[in-house]
Parts: C-alpha cells; structure tokens; sequence
C-alpha cells in the first residue's frame, strides 16, 4: 500500500488514472466537507456560523484575485510550454519568480487589509449588529492568513499537474477538511454553545489546515525538481506573459466574489441566511466539484499540449469526450437532489424542520444548474489550454452580473431566491461559453451531443419517476417525518434504486459515458 502510495504520488499518471485519482479523493474530500458541515451546524448557534461564512468572504476574494487565476489560467499553460521544449531550467526559473512575486503582493495585501477590515466588514453584512460586526472582523483578521498558505500550495498544485502529478494535490484538501473537523467537531464543544472562543477555535483550524495543505505537497515538489530560491524577475518575458493572462482570469474571479459578497449582503438582512446558503452551496458543489472540476484539471495538460501540437482534432475528441462524462453523471444527479432535497438536508446537517426547509429549498434552485456548473470549468479550461483568458473573463463578468440584478430582484427571497439567481448565472456562463468556443471549433460533433443528451433526459426521467414512487412508498416504511435515520435511509435507498436504474438504462439506451470510470484500458 505504502509503495502504490509512492508511486502515485511521485509518478506521472494517465488521464484515466488521473480523473480516478481526482474523482475518488475529491469525493472523500467532500465527504468529510459533509462532516465539517455537519460539526459546525451541531456544535456551533446560527448566529456563530452566519459570523464564520460571512468572514470567508474577504480572505476568498484576496485568494481569487492574487492566485487561482494564475494558476488556472496562465501558469500552467506557459510551464507546460516549457516542459514541451524540455527547458526545466527555464520552467523553474519562472515557477519561482511567481512564487516570490506571490508572497510578497499576498503579504502586503494581508497587512493592508488587516488594518481596513473594520471598514470593508460594515459593507459585507451591513445588517448585523455591533456585536456581530466585531466578532466578524476579528475572524476575518485571523482567516487572512488563508490566502498567502493557499496562495503558495494552489501554486505548487499546478507546477505537479503540469507535471501530471495529481495525487497529492488531490489528497491536500482531505488534510485541510479534516484539521476543520478536528477544529469543529473536538475543540469547539470544549466550550459552552455560543462562546466567542467556539468560533476562534474554528477559524484557528482553518488556518492549521491551510497550513498542511500546502506542506503536504512539498514532497512531490521535491521530487519533480523544485528548489525555492528568492527571484523576483518580473521583467522576464514568460512572467510578464502569465501576468498579461492572469488578469482578465482574475477580473473573471473577482466578479464571481463580488457576486458572492453581494450575496451575503443580502441574506444578512436575515438570520440563518447566510449559513442555509453555504450549507446548501456546500452540499450542490460536492458533484460539480467531483465530476465537473475534476474531469476538467484532468484534461487540462492534454488539452493544453494538443493546442501547442496544433492538434485540433485530438482537441476536440478531448473535449467532446469529458463534456459526456460531465453530463451524463450530472443531470441525474441533479434529479436526484431536487426529488430527495429535504431527506439530504435533514440526514447530513441534522436541522430543524423549518432549517432543513429552507436550506433544502435553496438545494434544490442550486440544483436547477448543476450540470451547467460541473461544465463551466472544463469549457473555461478549452480556453485556457489556447492561452486565452479575455473570452472566459468576459462572459464571467456578465453572468456575475446577471446574478446579482436577478439577486437584488429576488433579495424577499432569502437564500432560495440567491440559489436562483445563481442558478441563472450558471446557465448563462455555461451556455455562452459553449457557444463561443463551438465557433473556434467546428470539430465539435454538436448534432452527437445534442442526441447525446436527450438521450440521458429521457433517462432521468423514467429514473425520477420510479424514485419519486420509492419516496413515497419509504416515507410510510421508515416514518420519516420523525427520524432523522428513517430521513438518511430513505435517501440511500431511493438514492440507490435511481442510480442502478441509471446504470441498466445505459446498457440498454448504449450510454458508454456512464460505465467509462470503470472500464479498464481506453484512451489516455
């Protein structure tokens, strides 16, 4: 086991092994984000978490803005351009001019923001109290030590998947969920429910988690090749050409944080607000992040090294292939969590009945655009793999914006009427990405993937139909109006019945997507 370990960890892996490797780590990473939910929302009053989320929302936008567009978009297009010509010298040479440039704009960024949280705070939750504001601008101070931990092990994230390394990038976010569990789940109910110390304990976990994040990806650094040395060459022609790509991605990003931060403005004016929309956020990412973000960092090295080879069909069979995949596992998942909505809620939060509600409502409109979602990174990462940054960017800024008009329109609406809005959001990037990357590349097979989906429509909905009469039958069985076991086996076996009637349906409608993840062999 020690030895697989090693060799995953410090080999090259396949696309196939790669997505497998995501899948099942981001699974089990979600699946202990499930319990940290779980932990918070038990051991932690609304009025505290509502204080935790709405804190996240500076140190996420510092994060977005300085480092997840680099590395998503412009450092491992042009690294990888460098392991293409076989010049490591010169890749490591740029790979730590930006880890340098890095830390020193994330720690002057800290300290200046440090010191003007009392002021941005009043901006995000406009609607707490004097009391809450405090609590929120001390814990905002304590998580801004996130972005520069981050910072730096997001970058060492995409230096190995350049290298075609995804193992321990994918294990790191099961190291930080778990210090967050730890932080939520032991420590915090040290103290009595609602004590100031419970949610500075959380944010301390946080920042520990962050930490590990990044040290447990030094090993595989190591071994690649990576030496740390203090260059802040910022006239080289490779740094300046990821700074010129970086910035509409990070113009992209920041307008999706601003959307949020809007969002959480918004549902201050209520309480319980803001944490029913993360929760449910949290629970509609875990299957968009699972087979949408990791199918799309999979395929991003070979996308990006067949638009180097000029390889348009190789390009196109890529894509076509991992946008199947993502819809052909998304929208019945997307069936699902509207049809069993309360029963997730209720089995994995353990709310109260007008809770579970509210956050299984707004479940269910994040729902809406669950395949939308799981297809937006994988279309963004098309463009990205051809260096272009300005188009994604673009059509981020609008739908952000489309977001927030729909946003301020349903704002009566609490969290169910954000989760429409973002729904709307989604379906807008999603579909004009498509749209304009379908005019680069006539090679996309449209007439197939029309068929294709219709096809796994058709499915879904002979799947929900049979699960919605399962629900009713094991709503008598289990008496799930007064359980919440009775609630949590429910949802296993309807759940259940939906995805093996899934799966015979492919075999017979001839759906190969579906049984592709456990196939041995294909194509790399």
């Amino acid at each position: 086991m020690i030895k697989l370990i090693r060799n995953l960890s410090q080999g090259r892996n396949s696309l196939k092994v790669a997505s497998i490797i995501l899948i099942i780590t981001l699974f089990l990473s979600n699946v202990l984000g499930v319990l940290r939910n779980y932990f918070i929302s038990h051991n932690l009053p609304v009025q505290s978490t509502d204080i935790y989320y709405a804190a996240f929302r500076i140190p996420d936008l510092v994060l977005n803005l300085m480092i997840l567009g680099a590395v998503s978009s412009a450092l491992m297009p042009v690294f990888n351009g460098y392991l293409q010509k076989d010049d490591k010298k010169g890749a490591w040479h740029v790979a730590n001019s930006i880890i340098t440039l890095a830390l020193i704009i994330l720690t002057s960024s800290i300290v200046i923001l440090f010191f003007l949280m009392p002021y941005i705070i009043h901006l995000i939750v406009p609607h707490f109290g004097p009391e809450e504001t405090r609590q929120t601008i001390k814990i905002a101070r304590i998580l801004l030590l996130s972005p520069l931990l981050f910072g730096i092990s997001y970058l060492f994230s995409g230096i190995l998947n350049s290298f075609q390394r995804f193992f321990a990038p994918a294990v790191a976010p099961l190291i930080y969920n778990a210090s967050i569990i730890v932080g939520a789940g032991v420590l915090a109910p040290l103290f009595p429910l609602g004590d100031s110390r419970q949610i500075i304990l959380l944010a301390s976990s946080v920042i520990f988690g962050a930490f590990l994040h990044m040290l447990i990806q030094l090993p595989a650094m190591r071994h690649v090749g990576f030496h740390f040395h203090w260059i802040a060459d910022y006239k080289n022609k490779a740094v300046r050409q990821i700074g010129k790509l970086m910035i509409p991605r990070t113009i992209g990003l920041g307008s999706n944080q601003i959307m949020f931060t809007v969002f959480t403005a918004l549902a201050s004016a209520t309480r319980g607000h803001i944490s029913y929309f993360s929760y449910a956020n949290d629970i509609q990412t875990m299957p968009s992040v699972v087979f949408g973000l990791s199918f799309a960092t999979a395929v991003f090295p070979s996308l990006s090294t067949a638009f180097h080879q000029e390889d348009d069909s190789k390009f196109t069979y890529y894509l076509s292939k991992t946008m199947k995949l993502v819809i052909a596992l998304l929208i019945p998942l997307s069936a699902l969590f509207i049809l069993l909505r309360v029963g997730i809620v209720q089995a994995l939060l353990g709310f109260s009945l007008h809770d579970s509600k509210v956050t299984a409502d707004t479940l269910a409109l994040f729902s809406i655009s669950l395949v939308f979602s799981g297809l937006i990174p994988l279309l963004a990462r098309a463009f990205f793999a051809m260096e272009n940054t300005v188009t994604p960017t673009i059509i981020s800024v609008i739908s952000s914006i489309s977001s927030i008009v729909v946003a301020y329109l349903l704002r009566s609406h609490g969290a169910p009427g954000l989760a429409l809005a973002f729904s709307f959001g989604s379906i807008l990037n999603a579909s004009l990405l498509y749209v304009t990357l379908r005019r680069k590349y006539k090679g996309i097979n449209e007439r197939k993937l029309i068929l294709f989906t219709l096809k796994v429509v058709l499915m879904v909905i002979i799947m929900s139909l049979v699960v919605q009469a399962f629900k009713g039958a094991t709503s008598d069985w289990f008496n799930v109006k007064d359980t919440r076991l009775g609630m949590f086996a429910q949802v296993i076996i309807c759940g259940g019945v939906g995805a093996v009637l899934y799966i015979m349906m492919a075999q017979i409608f001839k759906v190969q997507e579906v049984q592709a993840l456990w196939r041995r062999g294909g194509k790399n």
